[in-house]
């Protein structure tokens, strides 16, 4: 136990005079004190001088509370912010659920009583700005009222936070006001809010000067934070990024700058999953976008944009660009690499590295941050293209012949031991990611055949060659490194510069896919159900399976690039490596073939021993040699037919054709079993059963292949390879419409994509894309054609229903009749269902039940055939002229408003209503003149509230 918690000890007792001997002793000797502790006269004093400071707004620097920068909120106070909040919640509730039955209000914005609680809050708020933004409990209130108040009280309370943003950016509480401000900023300008000139004079008794004051705009306010910010301190850029929470300040500042909206941020860039489930939970954000808008003032939609880019003014991209050159001026290739592992630092470095502008004067097509990241393999590229482009133009002036125009590489670096880790690693993976990124954009966006795209292909192959070449499948199966290789696969390959065979680094990367692809199949499958026992068979085992990752994204990136290029056979090649990953290609045949042969083998050593003489069992012996060489070719061509139908089925449920064909055995003995049971029971069938029956007879005694996906379901992934597949030129995608047509499928193929969400979208892409032939998008609408309304009516008729829709899309008048024909003869099916009244209403039946001839005029002169989807070549194409559209169009920036309210002084601070003018003559409505003598009456009440609320506004500013 410790001597100091010893309060009573044995031992023998002490007399009277020997204590009294002691205090007289303690009472003599001077009290000696450490230097740091204060006497009672010097505490008293320090704690007037910092009250002093607080009331000036101005944080404390002696005895400094980092956590209360501005001194401590007052019990009652916080109490009062805390009871406001539960009220404006309650009231804001209120005012959503009558806004749609309530004209007045959703005209006017906020409810009265919601109204009244903001303006009081924003009275007692006054004057307790920092203190409150500081604090755990009121700075969440403060985030509440900054997200609902109108614009004009906005700019007020940013402008009293100007001063000391650099001390609320890097506090725990205050961040969020801060950012909480930023946004509202943002919106203001999105709708283009105007300046309001005003002027703070005399009438009252205490002053007589005429002195004039301006509160800042929306934009200004914005520059002079950056302003602040920036010169607040040296490094102060830097300080914000490595600071855990000035960093998202920083990366909300870059985003408002660069005109990216943070209401439309769906990617978690400026706030996380938990912070916005956060303030949901606390009621600081509104359940609604529709509420919010109301609330702040604006019009409707204001808090989703359309456009993820919004109007900035001309001032904003210099800003920017210029806080980008002092972070970048303090960070060398060595702090870069630490800060891209660090998890404060790394969103906004990525962020910062997408807005920096490639230096002018270089041909680099990505920024210093970016060249930084990649061990400065951009700026190597571009010097030794640079020399390059200059020899050829020597040596054409000399011989005056052209050179050959194949891209010519620097030679290979050596591999970096922190790129390898940073490949693997959770967080700097991403920004390698990024900036990969950055090089295929920059690709689209160039002119072909320019130094820029040369040098951004070059960066992008000569990282392949030394981190991916030869390793291709080894990083493609780990959980981070892939998404790596498939962003890095958009830069191989080209389209219009000669690669040589043994240089393609695309052709080789496929040749790694077909030779060791199949490790990445078998590890996206899922494990094999096992069959349940009784009399449910099969059917059970759906249940059992287990999410797993998927690891066939660098399969799927190398097909679309292959699609992209559209030269050169590589779509073929690519086709052929999935096909053989799955366990369709020659590799796979070879091992099916020596599987075969081991079998062969023991059972001839079977034979052998159960032989008992030569005479007539060995003429049998021949004959059944001949007869087992008929079967072999037969069956050989009975295999080939199989693998041809199983590719959809195998491909969509992302399984081996070997774990494919094992489920399919599971399935197959299920239903027959089931089957059994159910004819030994004596259990009647109904008649849709048995219809279902005859259909299945009439299409042949075999089952059907695709039974399998009853087992194992459709998957997402499968589902991109194949639409990826059906958009690449004819002769690449004909295996799989083969495969979707094929008689050993039959029907129940169809019917299984078109009743789920992942294999919907392969029907509609089948039917619908540009590249496929006349040939088999006929043969695809002739086979859904009976099962149109099947789909539709049926369990899953909101995945079916689309893929009618796509019928209906793409089918020319004569299949449109078909179809048409169909719904007419049943439309009490259709009617049945929700989706099938919609299809009914689309196709027009009712037209077409009275009059025919009319419903085909009718057609041909209102109904125009959906465009085609394109294929993966029209889409590379479409792609880069968006981008080069949106380089030539720049940094949209907006104008000053001509709409400026302006306030004389008396009409500013007076008693009376302020009166504004405008440049701009609002048109009267026809029917504003008709008005009644109550609307008018209501319309002036609430002119009076907002005035008397902006004259109350406006006298806090001081004069």
């Amino acid at each position: 136990m410790p001597r100091e918690n010893k309060v009573r000890q044995r031992g023998k007792k002490k007399s009277k005079q020997q204590v009294d001997g002691e205090h007289e002793h303690e009472q003599q000797q001077p009290e000696q004190q450490p230097d740091w502790i204060l006497s009672q006269q010097e505490h008293e004093q320090r704690q007037q001088q910092q009250q002093g400071q607080e009331g000036q707004g101005q944080p404390a620097h002696d005895d400094f509370d980092a956590s209360t920068p501005f001194g401590l909120v007052a019990p009652e106070i916080k109490t009062y912010f805390k009871t406001a909040h539960a009220d404006l919640v309650a009231a804001g509730r209120n005012n959503r659920s009558s806004a749609y039955t309530d004209i007045e209000e959703e005209e006017g914005g906020d409810s009265e009583q919601h109204q009244l609680l903001l303006n009081a809050a924003l009275q007692e708020l006054s004057g307790h700005e920092l203190a409150l933004a500081t604090d755990p409990d009121t700075s969440i209130v403060l985030e509440y009222i900054i997200d609902r108040i109108n614009p004009t009280q906005l700019r007020v309370l940013a402008d009293r936070l100007s001063g000391s943003l650099f001390i609320l950016a890097t506090h725990r509480f205050g961040s969020h006001v801060v950012e909480a401000i930023l946004a509202s900023l943002q919106r203001i300008l999105a709708f283009r809010a105007s300046s309001l000139k005003i002027a703070s004079s005399a009438p009252s008794s205490s002053s007589s000067s005429g002195d004039v004051g301006t509160l800042r705009t929306a934009s200004q306010l914005i520059l002079d934070y950056a302003s602040e910010l920036k010169e607040s301190q040296q490094d102060a850029v830097s300080t914000l990024l490595h600071h855990q929470f000035g960093t998202h300040i920083l990366r909300t500042l870059f985003s408002i700058l660069s005109g990216r909206s943070l209401d439309s941020d769906s990617s978690g860039q400026t706030r996380s999953k938990r912070s916005a489930a956060f303030r949901q939970k606390e009621g600081v954000s509104a359940s609604d976008k529709k509420g919010k808008s109301k609330a702040s003032g604006f019009t409707d939609g204001s808090a989703e944009h359309d456009s993820v880019v919004l109007p900035v003014p001309a001032e904003f991209p210099a800003l920017l660009q210029g806080l980008l050159s002092d972070l970048t001026a303090t960070l060398g290739i060595n702090e870069v690499r630490a800060l891209s592992h660090n998890v404060i630092a790394a969103p906004t470095l990525g962020l910062a590295l997408a807005l920096e502008l490639p230096p002018a004067d270089e041909d680099l097509p990505v920024g210093r941050l970016a060249d930084l990241l990649l061990d400065n393999i951009p700026s190597t590229c571009a010097t030794f293209l640079a020399s390059q482009s200059e020899n050829k133009k020597k040596k054409k002036s000399k011989k005056g012949q052209a050179g050959s125009d194949a891209l010519v590489l620097p030679p290979t670096p050596e591999r970096s031991d922190h790129m390898e880790s940073a490949l693997r690693d959770p967080i700097a993976s991403h920004l390698i990611q990024r900036v990969l990124e950055l090089l295929a954009e920059r690709v689209r966006a160039a002119e072909p055949g320019s130094l820029k795209e040369s040098v951004a292909l070059a960066t992008g192959r000569l990282f392949w060659r030394t981190y991916f070449l030869g390793r291709t499948v080894n990083l493609a199966l780990h959980p981070t490194a892939n998404y790596i290789v498939q962003s890095c696969v958009t830069l191989l390959g080209s389209q219009g510069q000669d690669v040589d065979a043994e240089e393609d680094d695309l052709r080789s990367a496929i040749a790694e896919l077909q030779s060791s692809g199949k490790k990445l199949i078998k590890a996206s499958m899922a494990p094999l159900p096992t069959p349940k026992k009784g009399k449910s068979g099969g059917k059970g085992s759906a249940s059992q399976h287990v999410k797993t990752e998927n690891r066939t994204g660098v399969l799927n990136a190398v097909l679309v690039r292959a699609g992209h290029l559209g030269s050169q056979g590589y779509e073929a090649d690519a086709v052929r490596a999935i096909l053989t990953s799955f366990g369709f290609g020659e590799d796979a045949d070879g091992d099916a073939k020596q599987d075969e042969e081991e079998d062969g083998i023991k059972e001839k050593k079977k034979k052998k021993k159960s032989k008992k003489g030569k005479g007539e069992d060995g003429q049998e012996g021949i004959v059944e040699g001949d007869d087992q060489e008929g079967k072999k070719q037969t069956s050989e061509k009975d295999d080939a037919e199989r693998k041809a139908a199983l590719i959809v089925p195998c491909i969509i449920s992302m399984r081996s054709r070997k774990a494919y064909e094992r489920i399919l055995k599971q399935s197959l003995s299920g239903a027959g079993k089931a089957d059994k049971d159910a004819e030994e029971g004596g259990e009647e069938k109904d008649d849709q059963e048995q219809e279902q029956e005859d259909e299945k007879e009439e299409e042949g005694d075999d089952p059907s292949l695709a039974l399998g996906l009853q087992a194992s379901p459709a998957s997402l992934y499968g589902s991109v390879i194949l639409q990826s597949m059906l958009k690449t030129e004819a002769s690449a995608s004909e295996t799989v419409y083969h495969s979707l047509l094929h008689p050993l499928n039959g029907l129940e193929l169809l019917r299984s994509l078109a009743q789920s969400a992942a294999g919907m979208h392969v029907l509609v892409t089948a039917l619908g894309s540009a590249t496929a032939t006349f040939k088999n998008r006929t043969a695809l609408f002739r086979a859904v054609l009976p099962i149109l309304v099947d789909i539709t009516v049926g369990e899953n008729g909101k995945w079916g229903s689309r893929v009618a829709d796509a019928c209906w899309d793409w089918a020319d008048p004569f299949f449109k009749d078909k179809i048409a024909a169909e719904a007419l003869r049943r439309e009490r099916n259709l009617l049945s269902s929700t989706f099938g009244k919609f299809f009914l209403r689309r196709v027009n039946v009712g037209l077409y039940r009275r009059d025919p001839r009319k419903w085909k005029e009718e057609l041909t002169r209102t109904v125009e055939r959906k465009g085609w989807l394109p294929g993966l070549a029209e889409e590379w194409e479409n792609q880069r002229k968006e981008a080069r559209l949106a380089l030539e169009a720049g940094a949209a920036t907006i104008t000053e408003d001509a709409e400026v309210p302006s306030a004389s002084n008396g009409q500013a601070n007076g008693n009376g209503a302020e009166k504004t003018t405008t440049e701009k003559k609002r048109k009267e409505k026809p029917g504003e003149e008709a008005e009644d003598g109550e609307g008018k009456t209501k319309k002036k009440r609430k002119r009076d509230a907002s005035t008397l609320e902006l004259d109350s506004i406006l006298s806090m500013i001081p004069g």
